[in-house]
């Protein structure tokens, strides 16, 4: 469980790199597969490493552009609704249709707004795949390190679910820490501040939207 808004921002930033070289790989370049194997699952990381960069951290291309092209490829390698569905928690379960389609919604904003601007901060980190194995929930986890320039090489653990267009990520954990768990931490605090109520999560989100758009323009 991450505490503190200083400690959750520390955390999320490392997670920037790692969602760089994930989202910039094209989903369609695999092959459906009936049963994924550990070793497809190592090219599939493999891969993401050798196409990262080329769409989105490209040099000068305006904010919003960067984040057209970031969105296009986040929506193909993540589950977006199974990791919104994961970070609500049981409060997905009481929420209403309405209020799970604005969540998706406004949760894929964020992590678009928030990553997109990172790719311009790329100073050629690379990422080395250790291994793999079958995951507990039908899923594979690939192990791998990314070594920065600065700093020790980040430990980190993919973890990857097939589905008809290729896998698709569910959640990355960095250093120990799981992206989807700290989204549901600060997500969940923020729920309980508001009584159990969407709508207190949804304005804390558009309001995050706003001030991202601020920065980097509407992300498209």
């Amino acid at each position: 469980m991450v505490k503190g808004r200083g400690q959750l921002k520390m955390v999320m930033q490392r997670f920037a790199f790692v969602v760089l070289v994930l989202a910039a790989v094209w989903a369609q370049a695999f092959p459906v597969q009936a049963a994924p194997s550990v070793t497809t699952a190592e090219a599939f990381v493999k891969s993401l490493a050798d196409k990262a960069i080329n769409a989105v951290a490209e040099p000068g291309i305006p904010d919003e552009e960067r984040a057209r092209r970031f969105r296009d490829l986040f929506t193909t390698s993540f589950d977006v609704p199974a990791i919104g569905q994961f970070v609500l928690g049981r409060y997905w379960r009481k929420a209403t249709e309405p209020e799970k389609k604005e969540f998706l919604t406004l949760f894929e904003d964020v992590a678009v707004l928030t990553w997109a601007g990172r790719f311009k901060d790329y100073k050629g980190q690379t990422l080395t795949v250790k291994g793999s194995k079958p995951g507990n929930e039908g899923d594979i986890l690939v192990e791998s390190s990314v070594d920065q320039k600065e700093g020790h090489p980040l430990s980190v653990v993919w973890r990857l679910v097939s589905e008809e267009a290729g896998f698709k990520a569910r959640d990355l954990v960095v250093d120990g820490v799981s992206m989807a768990i700290t989204y549901r931490s600060e997500y969940t605090s923020v729920l309980q501040r508001a009584g159990g109520k969407m709508d207190g999560l949804l304005g804390a989100l558009k309001t995050k939207v706003a001030q991202l758009q601020e920065v980097s323009g509407p992300a498209k």
